[in-house]
């Protein structure tokens, strides 16, 4: 049999071949061979029988689809842009096109700096430079240690697991557990995203109130209206511009500041990062004297079901102040005033106020200043203006930047699923309110089906029909406070902080601080906010660029000083 299988082989080589084609003969059979054959014919049955040939081969297949794969969407993307380039202002598209790739090989292949990017320059265009860089720096944040959840590509699939491109179904963390399928969509998958977004603005209603659309709504509109007949490109050339470059939509502006709390971080060693955790948080809270969220003090807990036997249905938790894993509070209730705007089943609904400190532009010294005003007692006697905290020099060092209520859904467990209703910062009067709920569908059930965009805004709660919208919001200027003075106590070198402020039975109480802050569809100075980020990314920029530079110094000098070792000996 063995003889007759490698009877005309000629090599060995040929021996392999022949045994791929016999894969029933026995690793003895290989005693009857040749000596200078032999080793060969045992070697290729060990690689065959270990599996490893098939994995190779799925491997290799593997590779084959994704290279397939990235010429396929490659094409796609070229054919789609140049036939929006041919017929709808091809100029702008292009340029804008080419502007944001030269940027990502900036950054990602010539490793430059910041405030020497030569693309966006002047404070004008500070919102599309800090936007386009940001995206830029996700592969330099990639492996690197997060403040919250291991590194930065940890956080993110954790984050963007429950968020899906409207009208796909397609969670977002899909595309953060490979590095090359996350540099090839911020390539090619994100500007093709922002076209087919343009595209569906252009035949969009003006009625909704969409931050995203309605600040694209106006660039395109001022555009249309310098360009004669030629409105159609210029309109949707503008709306290209505004969703590739600069969008201002709830879901970039809250990964821009994602990227920006991971840059600082990571930059500064900043010590106001801890109250991310929410322990952490409620402990320095309560001995800062803010009136945080209260909690039970016994060292664990026991939940049954009332109908289980035998050992099951019994739960265990171990309490926070013992060292455990979970903080064990008693539920908070509505007030009345807040009540009153909600269906009877709905949840404790909050404001979420967000923050910005100008300490975190020195965070070395800005936490000390903060330990003195509360041994001076500066806090308790501070003379700022509502909603601001007031440096020595004058100069707001906390201030708020918007303040919204998330009035929850019937039924719910917690308001973030809501109606978002936007609060005037001086008279506290509610604005009409608006939804993002349309990011949370998951699921092929969504795919091509659904909304692209948010549903029209309603003055009504849509649970109850009982107008909302201009009814005046209990006690604004004191909510924002709270969220301020907590900014200046607790964490002052940390850029930017979302405040829940609940309006309870209990009073006004500070449930939690999010330093990736979300906006959610609030109204905000976007001039303020977007030079504020710039000078934030300046700083991280030199810190991170002089380490750098400090390292290679010292590798050459080590070099140098070894080879004067060497020369010398």
């Amino acid at each position: 049999c063995v003889e007759s299988a490698f009877a005309p082989a000629r090599s060995c080589g040929e021996v392999v071949s022949a045994l791929c084609c016999n894969s029933a003969l026995l690793p003895e059979h290989s005693a009857h061979l040749p000596t200078e054959i032999a080793p060969v014919t045992r070697a290729a049955q060990v690689f065959l029988r270990s599996g490893c040939c098939k994995m190779i081969s799925v491997a290799m297949l593997l590779l084959l689809l994704l290279v397939l794969g990235t010429v396929a969407l490659a094409t796609l993307v070229i054919a789609v842009f140049f036939l929006a380039s041919r017929f709808c202002g091809w100029r702008e598209i292009a340029r804008d096109t080419l502007a944001y790739w030269q940027t990502l090989w900036y950054f990602w292949v010539r490793n430059g700096s910041y405030a020497e990017c030569p693309n966006f320059a002047g404070a004008e265009r500070a919102p599309e430079r800090v936007h386009v860089a940001s995206v830029a720096w996700i592969m330099r944040l990639w492996s690197l240690p997060h403040y919250r959840n291991g590194t930065f590509q940890d956080d993110m699939v954790k984050n963007l697991r429950n968020v899906a491109l409207p009208h796909t179904g397609l969670p977002l963390s899909w595309l953060c557990h490979s590095r090359v399928v996350a540099a090839l969509f911020l390539v090619f998958g994100y500007p093709l995203v922002s076209l087919v977004a343009a595209v569906k603005c252009v035949d969009r209603p003006a009625t909704t109130t969409d931050s995203k659309t309605a600040s694209a709504s106006a660039s395109a509109t001022a555009s249309s209206a310098s360009t004669g007949g030629n409105g159609v490109k210029k309109s949707l050339a503008a709306l290209y511009h505004r969703h590739l470059l600069c969008p201002t939509d709830w879901f970039s502006l809250w990964r821009l500041n994602c990227r920006l709390a991971s840059l600082h971080s990571h930059a500064t060693k900043a010590k106001g990062y801890r109250m991310e955790n929410k322990w952490t948080f409620l402990e320095a809270g309560k001995e800062a004297g803010i009136p945080v969220s209260p909690y039970l003090t016994m060292e664990s807990v026991v939940i049954k079901d009332v109908n289980e036997e035998g050992g099951m249905g019994v739960h265990f938790y171990q309490n926070a102040v013992s060292g455990g894993q979970w903080i064990i509070q008693e539920r908070l209730h509505n007030a009345e005033s807040i009540a009153k705007l909600l269906p009877a089943n709905a949840p404790l609904s909050t404001v979420r106020v967000i923050t910005c400190s100008r300490g975190a532009l020195s965070p070395e010294d800005s936490h000390r200043v903060a330990a003195k005003k509360r041994s001076s007692g500066a806090y308790a006697t501070s003379t700022a203006s509502e909603g601001s905290s007031s440096t020595s020099a004058g100069q707001p060092e906390v201030e708020a930047l918007s303040c919204v209520f998330r009035a929850g859904r019937a039924g719910s467990a917690t308001d973030h699923n809501s109606i978002i209703f936007d609060i005037d910062h001086r008279s506290g009067v509610l604005k009409e309110g608006v939804t993002n709920q349309h990011w949370y569908r998951r699921g092929v059930q969504h795919l091509l089906r659904g909304e692209w965009f948010a549903p029209p805004s309603t003055a009504v709660h849509p649970d109850t029909g009982a107008v909302v919208a201009g009814q005046v919001f209990p006690d604004v200027q004191g909510v924002m406070q709270l969220a301020v003075d907590a900014h200046a106590r607790l964490l002052p070198d940390v850029p930017l902080a979302g405040w829940d402020v609940a309006i309870t039975t209990q009073g006004m109480l500070l449930l939690e601080t999010n330093i990736s802050c979300n906006f959610f569809m609030g109204s905000f100075n976007q001039a303020k906010y977007f030079a504020f980020v710039d000078a934030c990314f300046r700083l991280v920029d030199a810190r991170l660029f002089s380490a750098k530079q400090q390292q290679q110094a010292g590798v050459v000098g080590a070099a140098g000083a070894a080879a004067a070792t060497a020369a010398s000996s």
